[in-house]
């Protein structure tokens, strides 16, 4: 019961203090009996009609009925729960997958929790065993992280099912979903020979190992094709919007430019090209501008940028079917490697002729 004080103040007596909605309390307020509220709750299509459900569920949402979820992990039920740890939840590319795993979840009947493992083993070490106490079903790992060499001895000793993302090519201990990046790389330099390219720079990101594989396909595909690439035109930076500026500012100090350059993410792409507006320079005229990733930045730099367009809604789909299936299975599946595209925009076009560029670099010189 409720007392009014003289302070005005509402006052809850100890017995009314708040407890659980339990399933009969909702099976009384659908008028069903507990056995077809369990099930519908449970999410059985078999068990129950789907207008019982449909009351169940009603009366769920209306009495605020949280399900025990200690209790239906000890059942074998399955919680429902799947956690995921993000490398940097602030990198473009992971924000873009964790916003479509948390989309997606509901429509396969799970709930997300998710943290930052703070570009950090050992945090992320802490988080899986937090999240493994707290009965997630599975856990999602999204981006690499600098000392991940030594997370996975540790890590398989969890016993957690895990689906990885945004890995690279790498053989991991679990379940992988990744892009194929040579298909990307290719794509990428089909198109800018399309365009009559012939020498094609490549803009490096440090460390990580899927941005390792790109840059190798990068050398080998171009050595396939024939192309001229100098050890000058392959320029490694840090992985930031700054790392792109650097890498721009570093092609400028060369005695030749590539007619086209490549960069490893459109993270360092959207730096890149900011430091050739503020150079003068005009892309795509002086110099064309491929991206990779293809995140909501690449639309909206200046010029939008041509990218490699990384499927995250469908990498989403196939981690999250990972752990449906691994339901009616034995164990997880073996790795998906999911295919690129080429999104088109404004950053690239036809090589300018030899004595255009060698205005350019008589300007660039000069500075």
């Amino acid at each position: 019961m409720i007392r009014i004080t003289t302070g005005s103040r509402p006052q809850v007596s100890p017995s009314a203090a708040w407890r659980p909605i339990t399933q009969r309390e909702v099976a009384e307020r659908a008028g069903v009996s507990q056995a077809a509220a369990s099930y519908a709750l449970a999410g059985s299509v078999t068990k129950v009609s789907p207008a019982t459900r449909e009351r169940v569920l009603l009366a769920a949402e209306e009495l605020g009925y949280q399900p025990n979820l200690l209790a239906r992990g000890l059942r074998g039920v399955g919680t429902g729960l799947l956690g995921i740890i993000v490398r940097d939840i602030s990198a473009a590319a992971s924000a873009e997958v964790c916003r479509a795993l948390l989309h997606q979840a509901p429509a396969v009947g799970y709930d997300m929790l998710l943290t930052d493992a703070a570009d950090s083993a050992k945090t992320l070490l802490r988080l899986a065993g937090i999240m493994k106490s707290k009965l997630c079903e599975g856990l999602i790992l999204v981006g690499e992280l600098p000392d991940q060499d030594v997370l996975w001895e540790e890590y398989e000793k969890l016993g957690v099912p895990t689906v990885a993302l945004l890995q690279g090519a790498r053989d991991l201990p679990i379940t992988k979903v990744a892009v194929d990046n040579v298909a990307g790389i290719k794509l990428a330099l089909d198109h800018l020979v399309a365009l009559g390219h012939t020498r094609i720079g490549y803009v490096a990101a440090e460390w990580m190992h899927g941005l390792h594989d790109r840059l190798e396909a990068f050398k080998e595909l171009s050595r396939h094709m024939g192309l001229a690439v100098r050890d000058t035109d392959i320029v490694c930076q840090e992985f930031s919007r700054e790392g792109g500026a650097e890498a721009l500012r570093n092609f400028l100090t060369k005695e030749s430019l590539p007619s086209a350059v490549m960069v490893a993410t459109d993270l360092m792409a959207s730096g890149f090209l900011r430091e050739a507006l503020r150079q003068g320079l005009q892309i795509p005229v002086d110099l064309s501008v491929v991206g990779f990733d293809d995140i909501t930045e690449a639309s909206l730099t200046y010029p939008a940028l041509t990218t490699i367009r990384q499927p995250f809604g469908d990498m989403a789909a196939a981690a999250l079917v990972c752990f449906a299936e691994q339901k009616s299975s034995a164990g997880m599946q073996s790795d998906i490697i999911l295919s690129p595209s080429l999104t088109l925009r404004e950053s690239t076009t036809a090589p300018a002729s030899r004595s255009a560029l060698r205005q350019l670099e008589a300007q660039v010189a000069h500075k």
